[in-house]
């Protein structure tokens, strides 16, 4: 397809205001359409386009179990009879681990609108096992940290990690023993070759120290690890081509 401004005719006076417009329509044109729309020719004929194409889907997905039972605890030490090597440990106190075999990348020709979604299984020891951390009573515990890595940037809002300002426990990360959950990001990405991989990392509890009332952060004298675990887990990308639409 090709765009020819009309321009003036034999005769007629040329009028800036008039060219200029033509060119604006068509530079609307092209900023509202996808590459599929030019190169398949389906603005005549939409059933040019082949079912599909306008989008890819990726997935990245590992079965990890967790073998419990209604008579046993679950098995998430590597030491432990019937542990399933798939289960991923959770680095404790240190910088986040990325979960490798969750990792996608592609390279894309045009700019893209993606969907992001990172679905998991995560559960831990008890607590009983952790030691102290030295803070006041129930502090004995540890938070579970996830993001989603995008080419190297970690998206505000998408994961589980918010740090707290005023030596609280709360908002750290999730203390709970177990969840199934999910996170998710949408985004424009540029045209170019992209990676994304979740990261995982588990934080000592913040707190107000009881000996010296000022806030204080302290690792438990017992590393709970291993035995923080990622179980099953899946990660899905949804591509869609969308030109300069957006603005991207």
């Amino acid at each position: 397809m090709y765009f020819l401004p009309k321009a003036p005719q034999t005769g007629m006076v040329a009028d800036p205001d008039a060219l200029a417009r033509d060119f604006v329509e068509a530079k609307t044109l092209v900023s509202s359409t996808t590459q599929y729309q030019w190169s398949e020719e389906t603005f005549q004929d939409r059933g040019l386009l082949e079912a599909g194409t306008h989008a890819k889907l990726m997935v990245a997905e590992t079965s990890a179990l967790l073998n419990i039972t209604d008579e046993r605890e679950p098995k998430l030490k590597p030491t432990s009879p019937d542990y399933d090597t798939n289960l991923f440990q959770v680095p404790y106190n240190v910088s986040p681990k990325e979960i490798d075999d969750m990792e996608l990348s592609w390279t894309s020709t045009y700019p893209e609108l993606v969907k992001i979604i990172f679905s998991f299984q995560y559960c831990r020891l008890l607590t009983s096992g952790f030691g102290t951390s030295g803070l006041i009573t129930n502090y004995n515990n540890c938070r579970f940290v996830v993001k989603m890595d995008i080419d190297g940037y970690q998206p505000e809002g998408a994961g589980c990690y918010k740090l707290s300002y005023d030596g609280s426990m709360r908002g750290t990360g999730f203390g709970g023993r177990s969840m199934a959950s999910c996170i998710t990001y949408v985004g424009m990405l540029p045209a170019g070759t992209h990676k994304v991989i979740p990261i995982v990392a588990s934080n000592d509890v913040r707190g107000m120290n009881h000996f010296n009332n000022e806030h204080k952060s302290k690792a438990l004298d017992t590393p709970p690890t291993p035995g923080l675990v990622v179980g099953n887990r899946n990660m899905s990308i949804l591509r869609f081509a969308r030109g300069k639409m957006l603005g991207a």
